[in-house]
């Protein structure tokens, strides 16, 4: 089946792209080529047929980033850390509200900057306005990145485990701390984590 790559509408509001805004870019035009074919036949979590639509990332929020800095937890949050683990834990190594630090493989504090880029991901990207396609999330059983956010006691608040290699997530924040799940919202995270500093991925091997 030939896969057609559907354009992509952004509000671009300055004239040079960000570092970050033109690897999204990409990423998204890569994800579309790769879901055309899944998303002609969409289907709700354990559902049939739903109406026509698709479930890949769009930015089309309007959240400003004074909102998005003040949604839970990152207005709770001193600071926002990611964290590279070994996937054989199963889980962040996050014992009694603290990172356990022995376990970590690698650490970065994201920059204000960062934070930014972050929320606006998670809170300016959704699936299309009007759409009913619910993108199938898959588990995340075998996660190896984890953004944590610390109170200004460094005690852990909240925190989001990834598995890029299934391209999902786990968390127990609520949907509108964490966004709506779209195709290829993993990715445009993995992209940011990688530009801050993270190089660790294993890709789950050795974990199944």
């Amino acid at each position: 089946m030939q896969l057609h790559i559907m354009a992509y509408q952004f509000t671009i509001q300055q004239t040079i792209l960000s570092p970050i805004r033109s690897i999204v870019l990409l990423i998204l035009l890569v994800a579309g080529a790769q879901t055309t074919a899944f998303s002609q036949e969409p289907q709700g979590p354990g559902q049939g047929d739903v109406t026509a639509g698709d479930g890949r990332c769009h930015y089309n929020g309007t959240r400003s980033e004074q909102q998005r800095r003040k949604t839970f937890p990152f207005g709770k949050a001193q600071k926002v850390v990611v964290i590279a683990f070994d996937c054989s834990l199963g889980k962040a190594p996050l014992t009694n509200d603290t990172i356990n630090a022995s376990k970590v493989l690698q650490q970065i504090t994201l920059t204000e900057e960062q934070i930014n880029g972050l929320t606006d991901i998670l809170y300016n990207y959704n699936i299309a306005e009007g759409t009913t396609f619910f993108p199938a999330v898959e588990s995340c059983n075998k996660p190896e990145h984890a953004i944590v956010f610390l109170d200004k006691a460094d005690k852990v608040i909240a925190a989001i485990e990834f598995c890029f290699e299934q391209n999902t997530r786990r968390t127990t924040l609520p949907l509108k701390s964490t966004g709506d799940f779209c195709l290829g919202k993993v990715e445009l995270v993995k992209s940011l984590i990688q530009q801050a500093g993270i190089s660790y991925f294993k890709g789950g091997e050795g974990c199944e």
